[in-house]
């Protein structure tokens, strides 16, 4: 009797799921940034917010809360309910400043549930014209011969676009010190002669690339941006160390890891259709960024193995969070 009590327990529980997952949202979704307006995360966020927001037919608010890295936004998710009503845009740099963290109330992986990675932000590689290196591999040589001597700037301590050099340096046995900025910080001093090499997010760089005032060597990706095909990936460079080095600049959406099934089926159907969308895909681009669509289960495989890459690359290159 007590098994059978149970079973209709469970079934009335999976109805009220259910119909709970059909009815939302009946009020405002937030969607927590975890850094501030403006950036890749922030924008990514407002384009595919804009069209839950018209698919769901209820505000979809974009709240930006930065700070340690990304983990104030986390945790803020974190203590929420886990009713759908509170959702976190991931970024590829928020997993790697988890990674150097010995103590977290979360865990990136577990206490969250992916709903799929929509967009990125390609990470390039680029000199001032005064540098002697007009192509990735000659730039590589320069660095070899100059032992030491060469600084670079990147949009901040522990970023993707931190431990996408310091792989570099490990894989190619090179050294330069590095420098940490804010991306746009690092354009305009590569601009004023105060940088000669930088590694920052595309889309601030873009325009001075095409102008000829700087000169982009490659960009960090597995493949080359639809935004820039004529910059070569940094596998491209014909180094054999180099034939399988990608590092990724991506952004997407996680629920609290409590949320039902149901209402999480919900989120990534929605969601999926929403990053596939022409009109969505062309408006990420037209603000830089790469589209493309990765499942929940690509998703968690991903940052899950990234967390592992960057907790390997912080003790080589003794990256610590400030």
């Amino acid at each position: 009797m007590m098994k059978y009590f149970l079973q209709i327990g469970l079934l009335l529980t999976g109805l009220v799921c259910s119909a709970f997952a059909q009815d939302y949202p009946s009020r405002p979704v937030k969607v927590i940034v975890t850094y501030p307006p403006g950036g890749g995360a922030d924008v990514t966020a407002r384009i595919v917010g804009q069209r839950l927001s018209e698919l769901w037919k209820q505000p979809v608010l974009i709240e930006n809360k930065p700070g340690g890295g990304g983990n104030v936004g986390a945790d803020f998710v974190y203590h929420a309910q886990a009713d759908g009503y509170t959702l976190l845009l991931v970024s590829a740099s928020q997993v790697g400043n988890a990674a150097l963290l010995e103590k977290t109330t979360f865990d990136l992986v577990n206490d969250f549930a992916p709903i799929g990675l929509v967009s990125s932000s390609p990470i390039v590689i680029a000199v001032n014209n005064r540098v002697k290196a007009n192509t990735f591999k000659e730039f590589i040589a320069l660095l070899k011969s100059e032992a030491g001597k060469m600084d670079y700037a990147s949009c901040g301590i522990a970023t993707t676009h931190h431990f996408a050099m310091e792989l570099l340096k490990y894989q190619t046995g090179t050294k330069a010190q590095h420098i940490p900025y804010k991306c746009a910080s690092a354009v305009n001093d590569l601009l004023g002669n105060q940088l000669d090499v930088i590694a920052v997010t595309l889309p601030p760089a873009l325009p001075f690339i095409q102008q000829g005032k700087m000169r982009a060597l490659a960009v960090t990706s597995a493949k080359r941006s639809p935004n820039a095909t004529s910059i070569p990936t940094v596998s491209e460079s014909g180094m054999a160390e180099l034939k399988d080095y990608a590092v990724e600049n991506y952004y997407g959406l996680v629920a609290h890891a409590g949320t039902s099934k149901a209402l999480m089926k919900k989120l990534e159907a929605d969601v999926k259709a929403v990053s596939l969308d022409p009109v969505i895909q062309n408006k990420l681009a037209g603000a830089g960024l790469d589209t493309f669509y990765k499942t929940p289960e690509q998703t968690l495989s991903l940052l899950s193995s990234d967390i592992d890459f960057y907790k390997k690359m912080s003790k080589i290159a003794n990256i610590k969070q400030e």
